[in-house]
């Protein structure tokens, strides 16, 4: 009996206890972290840590804050977006006799029970701020202390006694790190944007990653596509000796333990509990917040629980596009807005508003996202800013987690049907390939199951994650030869190949279940998702919270068995556990997706302007993809045999983002020139 039990009373009861002990707390909040440390003193080093983080200005419009060494070896540069306090939480931030300083960028949810076990240790705090309570965490335990942290971040601390840098981000990677070298000097931001204030900072493609990224999306952590540029993968710390060289290592992995103790009624009591108090720890703010509501599972969960814990309606925010169809769910964000009466606010927006913004779309993603989710939450990111609100609420996670996604729901089954023909033989599989194909250029149905054969006869596995672009077959198609031969060997499947085998070294056990969410948790979510979530909303001022991705929930639902969590439907333990706060006709809604109208929109104008730039731009010239098969996809997609907007929006991304930052040239010329 979820969220109705005494159970929740005894939640709720703590959740108001907790409330009144943080009354007054000062809090740092999400804001643009940078820093230098050299391998020898450097009286620039604060110069230009602060113009690094005046780049990031719109991460924090509320203060800045600059701190240098005194031997000129390292340097913190900080911009703030005040949620709660503003002086209290003014960053960098020392300890009580300068030996550390921190710069922190995120939330510590449980900062307050730590702070009063460190007073009973016998801490002396002098704010009442998270970023404190952090230090002193790091001098009690050292890198151990994110074992205690709950919530999102990304931060550094200069241990000035032993020259050391020591850098964290989250679990599950909701906050950004990004990091280089630059002439022996190491420097580290929240956005890669901030290194071109970095003196001799070279801007040069990472092929490598350019591979990789026209399969994921996204470039898989540590890489980026800026050559020598990396970012710390989620779950990771950094250490840096001064002189030396940075080591990263693993402290936290979602490969959680098997748990068979919990029947299956105990399991949706324990997630509905879990939900519940991860909604209530991520409403800690003394500014305006809201939640970003589409009028599913995820977003309608969010929104019942906020106004569980709220005195006043919740202040939702919703958007869509013009031209309606599956690209607009405000009809059904209306309807939970009425049900729930919250203070609902919403925009639409049309093909001439979301080609006007790719010029700042390209800036603000740093290297390319190719998800054109970006362009929706752009709109109701900056529509929340403009009704003053700074915080809101965000469902990412709850489909990673839970199994949420219908492609999850396809690759199991063609896990199980398709992975028998493993020991059947090569000229079997080939006529079935050909068998599916033939009927797929008839129908235009059937694409992904092709694929899918495809990967089998080439001995790799079948789910590469929960959106990609483009397998390795498929690339052959669109590299050139020279680009081929150049990077001969390399193969996106090793990416897949590794991070499947690194799960089943810590969990014999896991089944197709385990597999695809794994595999999603470890590159999709962190490197895609909610890197599109942090830079939309931070280029607007907003600080966007996941309570979904509360390690705590995670952990527990990745350790109930596989098929428990699959067998009843997508996300079918989410909908047990919300059943009695959630309408039933939510609860029944196929899930939609969160989208733009790119397939459309390829068949017109922006078809066209791909095509051009596939033979006249910058990138054109690197012979890197084949004009003739951009060409190719656009045709088969406007004849509707095959539907690749996905692969178009990412190569459109990457042409883009080539032009800004190895031709420079400004991205509005580039998309209008003739």
């Amino acid at each position: 009996m979820p969220l109705h039990s005494g159970k929740r009373a005894e939640v709720q009861a703590a959740t108001r206890l907790l409330y009144r002990h943080r009354q007054g707390v000062d809090t740092p909040s999400v804001c643009g972290i940078a820093g230098l440390v050299a391998r020898g003193p450097d009286p620039t080093l604060g110069a230009t840590a602060a113009a690094m983080a005046d780049t990031m200005r719109h991460r924090g419009p509320d203060d800045a804050g600059l701190w240098s060494s005194s031997d000129h070896l390292a340097a913190f540069g900080f911009r703030r977006l005040s949620i709660i306090d503003l002086a209290g939480g003014h960053q960098p931030m020392a300890n009580e006799d300068s030996s550390l300083w921190l710069i922190f960028n995120g939330e510590i949810y449980n900062f307050v029970e730590l702070r009063r076990e460190l007073v009973e240790r016998g801490h002396t705090f002098a704010t009442r701020s998270d970023a404190e309570v952090i230090l002193h965490l790091y001098e009690e335990d050292g890198p151990d202390c994110l074992a205690g942290l709950r919530g999102m971040f990304a931060f550094a601390i200069w241990d000035q006694r032993r020259r050391r840098l020591f850098a964290a981000r989250d679990r599950l990677g909701i906050k950004p790190f990004y990091w280089t070298s630059v002439n022996g000097t190491f420097a580290f931001a929240s956005e890669i944007r901030a290194f071109a204030a970095v003196p001799n900072w070279r801007v040069e493609l990472d092929e490598e990653a350019l591979h990789h990224y026209l399969t994921f999306l996204a470039t898989p952590a540590p890489m980026t596509l800026f050559a020598g540029t990396r970012k710390l993968p989620a779950g990771h710390f950094l250490m840096l000796e001064s002189g030396g060289s940075p080591s990263v290592s693993e402290y936290w992995d979602p490969a959680a333990p098997r748990d068979e103790r919990l029947s299956a009624g105990e399991c949706v009591e324990r997630v509905a509990d879990l939900i519940d108090d991860a909604v209530a720890s991520h409403m800690i703010s003394d500014v305006p917040f809201g939640a970003f509501l589409s009028g599913g599972v995820d977003s309608t969960t969010n929104v019942a629980l906020m106004g569980r814990h709220m005195t006043e309606p919740p202040r939702t925010f919703s958007v869509g596009f013009a031209s309606g169809g599956r690209y607009s769910e405000l009809a059904e964000a209306r309807a939970v807005a009425r049900h729930y009466q919250t203070d609902h606010h919403e925009v639409e927006i049309g093909l001439d508003e979301a080609l006007a913004f790719l010029p700042d779309l390209i800036e603000l993603q740093d290297e390319p996202l190719a998800d054109p989710v970006c362009l929706p939450l752009h709109f109701v990111a900056r529509l929340m800013r403009q009704d003053g609100v700074a915080v809101g609420h965000v469902g990412e996670g709850a489909d990673e987690i839970f199994f949420g996604y219908p492609n999850y729901v396809r690759a199991r089954r063609d896990a199980r049907w398709l992975g028998g023909l493993s020991s059947a033989p090569a000229w079997a599989t080939a006529i079935g390939r050909g068998v599916v194909a033939g009927l797929s250029d008839v129908t235009g149905r059937g694409a992904g199951v092709v694929s899918a054969l495809d990967r089998l006869r080439r001995g790799e596995a079948l789910f590469w994650g929960g959106a990609i672009a483009f397998d390795e077959g498929q690339k052959a198609r669109i590299l050139t030869d020279d680009f081929r031969a150049r990077r001969r060997g390399l193969s996106s499947h090793d990416i897949v190949a590794a991070i499947q085998q690194r799960l089943i070294e810590r969990r014999p056990d896991a089944d197709a279940v385990d597999l695809i969410c794994y595999q999603d948790l470890k590159v999709r979510l962190p490197e895609l998702l909610l890197m599109r979530v942090d830079k939309m909303t931070m280029a607007n001022s907003i600080e966007a919270r996941v309570p979904f991705l509360d390690h705590r929930l995670v952990e527990f639902v990745l350790s109930i068995p596989g098929t428990q969590r699959a067998n009843g439907g997508p996300k079918h333990l989410l909908k047990k556990a919300v059943r009695s706060i959630v309408p039933a006709e939510v609860i029944a809604r196929p899930k939609r997706g969160f989208d733009a109208p790119t397939a459309a929109w390829f068949r017109g104008p922006l078809g066209d302007r791909l095509r051009r730039l596939g033979r006249t731009s910058g990138f054109a010239e690197r012979g890197i993809v084949d004009p003739s098969a951009i060409d190719g996809l656009i045709d088969a997609h406007r004849s509707g045999r095959a539907d690749h907007s996905v692969r178009l929006w990412t190569v459109l991304n990457l042409i883009l983002w080539h032009e800004r930052w190895i031709v420079r040239r400004a991205i509005g010329d580039v998309i209008h020139s003739e």
